[in-house]
């Protein structure tokens, strides 16, 4: 309920070394209701020596509703951002499931298998050896692009063509596909036009990979004007 207190000074319930900073008067509070909760509370204080009266109480009524939505908002804009991060986090540990997992698998399999092999034939041996140095080399190429993604202000520095290249390598190490990048661009791109460019191709990529059973694929950057 609204709070009057016509003399602080006499008002047990407030600090004193509170009243001697503001220099108070006296205070009127009302409280922030939304459906059943109080989320916080509106106050006014008077400095001179004259009590708040009914016209004061009347405004601040009219701001209490605006007040209100405007905490709210807050609440809702915090709860939709916590929303966006977990789902973030929730995509990066399947891409790290989906990728980085596999791709250590395979050089796990091929590691094991390789000391037999190379017993029996070197030069298929250093075949195998070969593609464990690929795998390890993708593995590690798509670890630093989920820490990039970790990251947002990483994406923004690092230049376009190294973003692209890392994301094709990483890529064609877990797919097999043979990835060619080609950027004939300067790098003199704004943040968020490079991070958009970045997603077009990482996107388009990871379709090639699921859907088009392609052997090859390129990656062309350039610009007109």
């Amino acid at each position: 309920q609204t709070k009057l207190v016509k003399d602080i000074t006499r008002e047990p319930k407030v600090d004193p070394n509170a009243v001697s900073r503001a220099h108070l008067h006296s205070i009127l509070a009302m409280p922030l209701i939304s459906g059943t909760r109080t989320i916080g509370v509106l106050s006014v204080g008077n400095k001179a020596n004259c009590e708040i009266g009914n016209e004061e109480e009347r405004l601040l009524n009219m701001m209490v509703p605006s007040a209100v939505i405007a905490l709210e908002n807050v609440r809702m804009y915090e709860q939709a951002s916590e929303t966006a991060v977990a789902a973030e986090r929730g995509r990066l540990a399947r891409d790290l499931h989906d990728s980085v997992t596999q791709t250590l698998f395979s050089a796990s399999l091929t590691a094991e298998v390789l000391p037999r092999i190379w017993l029996r034939d070197p030069n298929e041996g250093m075949i195998r050896l070969e593609k464990l140095r690929e795998l390890t080399r993708g593995a590690l190429a798509e670890m630093r692009t989920l820490l990039l993604e970790l990251r947002p202000a990483a994406l923004a520095e690092m230049p376009l063509s190294d973003l692209l290249r890392q994301l094709a390598e990483g890529i064609a190490s877990r797919t097999r596909i043979d990835i060619h990048v080609s950027t004939i661009v300067d790098n003199d791109f704004l943040p968020d036009v490079k991070i958009a460019l970045y997603r077009i191709a990482q996107e388009a990529l990871n379709n090639v990979a699921k859907h088009a059973k392609a052997e090859t694929a390129d990656v062309i950057l350039t610009k007109t004007h």
